[in-house]
């Protein structure tokens, strides 16, 4: 399974003005276990915390080599 980027998308208004963070991560996973530990300070700040999959792979599968002394059937 090919992985992507993610971004982190952390949106609050202060004093009337809007304001957008962002985190690049290399997965999903990371992504979301980026949005469970920042809650609170999202939940304070009323804050809204979004996951962006930005399309761009991370990581991908890579071939392995054959064991030597194995054969097709």
């Amino acid at each position: 399974v090919m992985e992507t980027f993610y971004v982190l998308l952390f949106s609050y208004t202060l004093k009337g003005y809007p304001v957008e963070r962002t985190l690049l991560l290399e997965s999903s996973e990371q992504c979301n276990t980026a949005i469970r530990a920042n809650e609170d300070v999202a939940t304070m700040l009323g804050a809204d915390l979004f996951c962006i999959d930005t399309g761009r792979i991370s990581k991908s599968i890579r071939p392995r080599l054959r064991p030597e002394g194995l054969t097709d059937g």
